[in-house]
């Protein structure tokens, strides 16, 4: 019978600093141009767990704003729920986030739906740091109909919003469907543009 000892088959810190130093080399490549830690942080987080660190950011950002915010989890509806002092009643927030394509440097925000909350929050991960941008979701899946298909098939249902490397959508020259993520352009979304 063969002897085994407590550690046998863990990875040593060695051969771990080792390979990280090489993974972290060859990503290197991936990363040239980010210049923001925050930004090279969410590179280097999946993108599973890169989403709700976006929720996260946005309901720190939404307390710090002032709000009243609770923070969704998978199995709801919506990602975080803010609490309108108006009429005293909590809103939908859903988050959405997207890393530029390695190669064109481009971004696309997946599984946009009517329904599902009241605002989208849009968070590009821009290798010169964060940006989110808000819209009324209503107004925003209005829009969108009229120049994307919306996917049922795949992980994500919804449209998919495509924007160049620059922030720009070339449906929404004109018109505003997103603005920056100020606290007036937050309620600003929330009355839905009015």
């Amino acid at each position: 019978m063969p002897v085994t000892t407590k550690n046998e088959g863990f990875i040593s810190q060695r051969i771990f600093q080792r390979a990280k130093a090489k993974f972290d080399t060859e990503y290197a490549d991936r990363l040239d141009g980010f210049t923001s830690p925050e930004s090279i942080d969410m590179m280097r987080t999946g993108s599973s767990e890169g989403g709700r660190k976006i929720e996260w950011i946005i309901y720190e950002w939404l307390i710090d704003a002032g709000f009243e915010v609770v923070i969704g989890n998978s199995r709801e509806t919506g990602d975080i729920y803010v609490k309108i002092k108006l009429d005293d009643q909590y809103i939908s927030v859903e988050c959405k986030g997207s890393r530029p394509k390695i190669k064109t440097r481009d971004y696309s925000f997946q599984g946009i739906q009517p329904n599902k909350s009241e605002v989208t929050i849009i968070v590009f991960i821009r290798p010169d740091g964060i940006q989110a941008r808000v819209a009324n979701t209503a107004i925003l899946c209005k829009w969108a109909k009229k120049h994307y298909t919306y996917i049922t098939t795949g992980k994500k249902p919804g449209y998919s919003i495509p924007y160049s490397r620059h922030g720009l959508n070339r449906n929404e020259h004109g018109i505003e469907i997103f603005r920056n993520l100020t606290k007036d352009n937050f309620l600003w979304a929330v009355n839905g543009w009015e």
